[in-house]
């Protein structure tokens, strides 16, 4: 009788539509991108059965990406996820078989870390392939870069093949058996199938919204979430707007305040912890990343004591920031910047459409290509182990002038 009482309730839930909106959290984490493949296991909440009572696989996958520590040459890296499917579910295949190279159990979601529109255009990467009108918001259909600090939102149509691997020649997918394991590797600009020169941090959030549900983007510092303040307004609002030091200025604020409920004290007190918590660990990616890029360590740093002013933290962060502006490292990284800054200048005023690997259009841009090659030996002797250098290294890469190092 239990059994079908459960039973009548889904489907009761099922019609009315009560069950659309529950929204599929597949990931929500921190990892670290380096070589290899990366495989996770999925929550205990996924369904085995992504078509009911819910059809997951006709929704709109959200990713939200949050980029905490990237090394310069990571931009020309593509970044692929996804998930494999359990073995033997796939109609009956060998969970291994082949086609073009292809796993007939993986779906990818393929992701481009690339300013070549190209590529989006050529093989459907992020939303370029779809049509605006197929996407429940445009504005929401930006293309990642892997820059440490930056935030993003990107919108993958589950109905539309051409953003997932293998390609629809291949499919269809047995949805009807859920997912077995996450899994995420990068690619080189040549494909292989291999890391950055320094690993990546970020925390990826993938929600899988069914038909009819709506997204909400998460929002989390320290741990904690706006909902888990529902009695302290200003502060989700803050949260809310991804501004951690305006709300741990309103929590340092009201904590100043005598008379506060038990729920609102239980909540400031939360509240305080995380969020010093979280600038605790933004210091400590600066400081991790002073040796090997001063400045960017430095920017970082002047950013974090902006975000935390009018906040107990925000005197100790400047005076921090005014002890590395002394330190001699960062002095030297200033001398190298403003010889890459130089050498780029140079690169920009030739178009993006020249081949470069054209002697005829090396000549026609002789004097600007020998000026940067003079830039670029002065910090190869100056500076051989400076950001800048390998700025340098990577843009010309890019621009097929130098080759790209091998594994």
């Amino acid at each position: 009788m239990t059994t079908l009482i459960r039973c009548l309730i889904v489907w009761f839930m099922c019609c009315t539509g009560l069950l659309a909106a529950e929204n599929l959290v597949l990931l929500d984490q921190e990892i670290t991108i380096t070589q290899g493949t990366h495989y996770w296991d999925p929550p205990e909440h996924t369904p085995k059965n992504w078509t009911e009572p819910i059809d997951y696989s006709k929704g709109i996958l959200h990713i939200q990406w949050e980029i905490l520590e990237a090394p310069e040459d990571a931009a020309g890296y593509q970044l692929q996820l996804g998930w494999r499917f359990p073995e033997g579910s796939q109609e009956g295949m060998p969970r291994n078989p082949t086609r073009a190279g292809l796993r007939h159990d993986i779906n990818i979601i393929r992701t481009k870390y690339q300013r070549l529109l190209f590529w989006e255009r050529e093989w459907g990467i992020h939303n370029i392939s779809a049509p605006p009108d197929e996407l429940p918001d445009p504005e929401l259909a930006t293309i990642p870069y892997w820059i440490p600090g930056a935030t993003y939102h990107t919108v993958h149509i589950m109905g539309s093949g051409r953003f997932f691997l293998p390609q629809p020649s291949i499919e269809p997918k047995n949805f009807r058996q859920g997912i077995d394991r996450l899994m995420a590797y990068s690619r080189d600009p040549a494909w292989r199938i291999r890391g950055p020169s320094a690993p990546v941090r970020m925390h990826v959030t993938m929600t899988l919204v069914p038909p009819g549900g709506s997204y909400s983007p998460p929002t989390r510092f320290g741990g904690i979430t706006p909902e888990d303040l529902p009695d302290l307004p200003m502060v989700a609002a803050a949260m809310e707007k991804r501004q951690p030091g305006q709300a741990l200025a309103a929590v340092e604020s009201m904590l100043a305040d005598n008379g506060h409920s038990a729920p609102v004290q239980e909540q400031l007190a939360l509240a305080k912890e995380a969020l010093n918590n979280h600038a605790d660990e933004e210091l400590e990616r600066s400081q991790a990343r002073f040796d090997r890029d001063p400045l960017a360590a430095l920017n970082a740093l002047s950013e974090l004591a902006q975000a935390y002013q009018g906040t107990s933290r925000h005197a100790a962060l400047m005076e921090l920031g005014r002890e590395w502006t002394r330190h001699d490292a960062v002095r030297t990284a200033r001398q190298a910047d403003a010889i890459y800054r130089r050498a780029a200048g140079m690169m920009g005023r030739i178009p993006e459409s020249a081949d470069l690997s054209d002697p005829s259009t090396q000549q026609r841009h002789a004097t600007i290509l020998r000026q940067v090659a003079t830039d670029r030996n002065r910090l190869m002797q100056q500076h051989p182990d400076s950001a800048a250098l390998r700025s340098l290294n990577a843009l010309l890469q890019a621009r097929g002038l130098i080759p790209a190092p091998e594994d």
